[in-house]
């Protein structure tokens, strides 16, 4: 169950990013971790201090959970389509890299399948949109699904929040890519999501 819990979290090491200029297009790498990503045009950085203000500022019903999103390290990237401090759901794309617990199954679509019932605690009203399914990122295979849940806020905001997730197991590791947005309107961002996914590329 820990392994699970951690694994919803996004617990990771952190390593530095690097930004370069390809081709017009502004790319941010990690050499350690072997993955680059261009997010969409204009979209902002989001610094370790803001990735920490917005955690403390969410809050789910389970105590557990609530105390090991504080203390969660850093993505590699976290981007935001507007700039922090932002009124209402600001849609992100964040790629965490974890070591792959031994406890777990092997598969992208059975790793990813076993966060579930802790997602299903941690926000009551969690469905899918999308059921897990095998696909390829950047021409490994991986996992995808797509959900939806309620984030509230200590505040007493409620945010009706659409997710995708991909799951990529690489070698001893796994790369967790997270996009969301809002369920309408034009911040459900899916053109600058599919976008950004199409422009990752990982190191074999």
């Amino acid at each position: 169950m820990a392994n699970r819990r951690t694994l919803v979290l996004l617990l990771c090491f952190s390593v530095i990013a690097s930004r370069t200029l390809v081709a017009g297009q502004e790319r941010f790498g990690n050499a350690t971790a072997g993955i680059s990503i261009a997010p969409p045009s204009g979209w902002h950085v989001m610094s370790m201090q803001q990735v920490l203000d917005n955690r403390a500022k969410v809050r789910v019903p389970d105590e557990r959970l609530q105390a090991g999103l504080q203390s969660a390290t850093a993505p590699l990237f976290v981007f935001a389509k507007y700039s922090e401090p932002h009124a209402g759901l600001n849609p992100t794309i964040q790629v965490v890299l974890r070591p792959r617990p031994a406890s777990l199954p092997e598969s992208a679509t059975a790793i990813l399948a076993a966060t579930v019932p802790t997602l299903q605690r941690t926000f009551p009203d969690f469905r899918f949109v999308d059921s897990i399914r095998a696909t390829d990122v950047a021409g490994m295979p991986a996992a995808t699904m797509r959900t939806t849940y309620t984030l509230r806020t200590g505040a007493g905001g409620a945010y009706k929040v659409l997710a995708r997730t991909w799951l990529v197991p690489r070698g001893q590791f796994m790369f967790l890519i997270g996009m969301s947005g809002t369920v309408d309107g034009e911040d459900v961002a899916e053109s600058e999501f599919t976008t950004a996914l199409a422009s990752i590329a990982i190191d074999r």
